[in-house]
């Protein structure tokens, strides 16, 4: 964020001690809200959120070979490609909003007036899994970090107080050199200050087990181990940042849920139809949901959770959905969606929630019960 820096004699050292003390409660305070900015717990998906409008990640054409950034306006819910150049097609590197030839484009959040985003290529002289920031007009594009020898996307990314916290697949060489194979993923955390990064757990050391971080307090990052043989479960692990020390949270069972927020870890018991909030400073447990209907997957997401059966139809798995927002206590809709009809990708600090449908994109307005489609401007 750029500050701005700001003549008889008495008078005027009085007026330059004002002026002064000023900028210094005004930076003071910006430095304030870039710490709260950077405080908050952001899951690095295919889209992210500013108080004015929803950035996120898509194919220009169906058939294209470049990848943009796209901006939807909440108020008047109309979407552009995140560019100020006149006249542009957003088909060629000239234009700062796209990426050409990425096998993966995204891993989205927002801090400090910037957006930050990964980029990963198999090919070609910028080979490699990238970390990039522009500005949330569309303008400075800065190329922040390259992870090296990393040519796979991440498991999972999130952004929690000026650090990347990333489940990277570890690739292993073969003896003789002659190749590499790939293990298990490894906890890697990268400081955008100090510009290091820091292997937090080894994949190539682990064995049937994944690892991806989950939630975020105070200076510490949790991070979900899960064994793939599933009768060891999973555990709930803690990393502080600053003591470099891991300690055990919580163990549980292969079918407990993901996130961790507001040190609330959220499970389904086995063999129960309930979910259940485990408060990790209290160690104490309350049910906060029950449901009747035989349920295969419960995921839970930032502020809702996915309810999901699933079934064979024509050979293929297909999966119907019921989603359920935490802080309303109820649910978006009372029958379960196919995933060939909608599906919600995140849901608003508003209490709204981004769905996609067949024919595009929309805002539902769960109080309401009311729909806004996204219209793109031409």
């Amino acid at each position: 964020m750029q500050r701005k820096k700001y003549g008889k004699i008495v008078l005027g050292a009085v007026c330059f001690a004002l002026l002064l003390a000023g900028c210094a409660k005004q930076k003071a305070g910006m430095e304030a809200g870039e710490r709260q900015d950077q405080d908050v717990f952001r899951p690095m998906i295919n889209l992210t959120e500013t108080d004015e409008g929803v950035y996120y990640v898509q194919n220009v054409q169906a058939d294209s070979d470049f990848m943009a950034l796209k901006y939807v306006d909440k108020a008047s819910a109309k979407e552009t490609v995140l560019c100020r150049k006149v006249n542009c097609r957003h088909d060629s590197k000239a234009c700062q909003a796209v990426s050409e030839g990425a096998n993966y484009m995204g891993f989205l959040t927002y801090v400090n007036e910037s957006l930050y985003y990964m980029v990963c290529k198999s090919v070609g002289e910028d080979r490699g899994l990238c970390l990039y920031r522009i500005r949330k007009d569309g303008t400075d594009k800065t190329l922040v970090h390259r992870f090296e020898n990393q040519t796979i996307p991440p498991n999972a990314a999130v952004m929690y107080r000026g650090k990347l916290f990333l489940s990277l697949p570890t690739m292993v060489e073969f003896e003789d050199a002659t190749g590499s194979e790939s293990a298990e993923p490894s906890l890697v955390m990268y400081d955008l200050q100090t510009e290091e990064e820091t292997l937090i757990v080894d994949g190539s050391k682990l064995k049937d087990t994944y690892v991806v971080p989950c939630g975020g307090s105070g200076d510490s990052i949790y991070f979900l181990e899960m064994n793939l043989n599933e009768d060891e479960g999973l555990i709930f692990r803690q990393y502080d940042f600053q003591t470099k020390e891991i300690r055990t949270v919580l163990e549980g069972v292969l079918n407990d849920a993901q996130f961790i927020w507001d040190d609330t870890i959220y499970l389904q018991p086995a063999h129960k139809k309930n979910v259940e909030a485990y408060h990790i400073k209290t160690k104490k447990r309350e049910e906060i949901l029950t449901y009747e209907e035989e349920i295969d997957d419960v995921y839970i997401q930032i502020g809702y959770m996915e309810l999901i059966k699933r079934t064979k139809e024509d050979g293929k798995e297909r999966g119907y959905y019921k989603w359920y927002d935490l802080k309303e206590e109820r649910y978006l809709f009372d029958e379960f969606k196919s995933e060939d009809e909608m599906y919600v990708r995140m849901r608003l600090a508003n209490g709204d929630y981004w769905i996609e449908k067949d024919d595009g994109i929309y805002f539902y307005h769960l109080k309401e019960g009311t729909w806004t489609k996204v219209e793109e401007i031409s």
